[in-house]
């Protein structure tokens, strides 16, 4: 998919469109694959886009969060 601009285009709208009517400030990325939708999609969006990794994995100030399953 990710070779083929017109699949990757088309991945990104219909994401675009199961989000119509959603109100959200950010779109958050979880690792990888996060990464590889959550960035066109913030940008065709017009939102800032999160990046989420293991502790450690992130260059910058982070913030940790802790959580139960």
């Amino acid at each position: 998919m990710f070779a083929d601009p017109v699949l990757l285009h088309n991945a990104v709208d219909v994401l675009e469109g199961a989000l119509g009517g959603v109100e959200f400030d950010k779109i958050v990325g979880l690792e990888a694959r996060g990464f590889l939708f959550g960035v066109p999609l913030a940008y065709k969006m017009k939102k800032p886009f999160v990046p989420i990794r293991k502790a450690g994995k992130l260059g910058g100030e982070c913030v940790r969060v802790s959580y139960d399953l």
